[in-house]
């Protein structure tokens, strides 16, 4: 069967009556435009969502009009597990290809990102071969999963697991500056954040959830 999706809009004769709630599907994508693989990451932002998928393409759907308006197809070379706004117009994806990439705003209803990442992260190797081009990184770890926060004094901070990782890196945005670690988080599922209480929270593999507060 095609993957797809379908957005929900649920109508209630009392506000607390959840359980007798009826439901009309007013955004149905199972073929056409839907995906063809497993769908990894979801975001809302404004009227769009976005969705990444196993084999890396990430599609944009508009919910006003209940349609996939774009699609990137080769956004990534595996499974897109993250995707969060950042800024007012920015959009990071993060992939098991070991990248995260920073999507500009495109500039028309068809185009809503640019088809090329604005930024690349880790930036490509820049050794030249003998023939004059260039090498990718190799062995670079696949990220799990990744959110965005912000520290004490505002600046916006990545948080950002990675495939056996016993840490979870933070980063510091827009330049992706190496802000530390968050120790002792063995293989972290999930991610999570206070800003306003200078709180971060991680989940392991061992069942355990940590939080951290950012130093005064």
């Amino acid at each position: 069967a095609k993957a797809g999706f379908k957005y929900w809009r649920a109508t209630c004769s009392t506000a607390l009556c959840m359980l007798c709630c009826r439901f009309q599907a007013i955004l149905n994508a199972t073929n056409g435009d839907g995906h063809r693989h497993a769908v990894y990451s979801l975001t809302v932002l404004g009227q769009y969502m976005f969705s990444g998928d196993r084999s890396g393409a990430l599609k944009v759907w508009d919910l006003a009009q209940g349609l996939c308006v774009q699609t990137v197809q080769r956004a990534h070379d595996n499974a897109i597990t993250s995707i969060t706004g950042w800024g007012e117009n920015y959009l990071l994806t993060s992939s098991m290809d070991g990248t995260i990439k920073v999507w500009s705003p495109g500039s028309s209803p068809t185009v809503i990102l640019n088809t090329q990442p604005e930024f690349r992260y880790p930036e490509d190797d820049t050794q030249s071969s003998s023939r004059g081009g260039y090498r990718q990184q190799q062995d670079i770890p696949g990220i799990v999963t990744m959110f965005g926060s912000a520290d004490p004094a505002g600046r916006s901070v990545l948080m950002l697991a990675t495939v056996r990782d016993r840490s979870v890196k933070l980063l510091e945005l827009p330049a992706f500056a190496d802000r530390g670690n968050l120790p002792d988080v063995c293989d972290s599922r999930a991610l999570s954040a206070i800003p306003e209480h200078n709180i971060m929270l991680a989940g392991d593999k061992n069942g355990t959830i940590k939080i951290f507060q950012w130093k005064a």
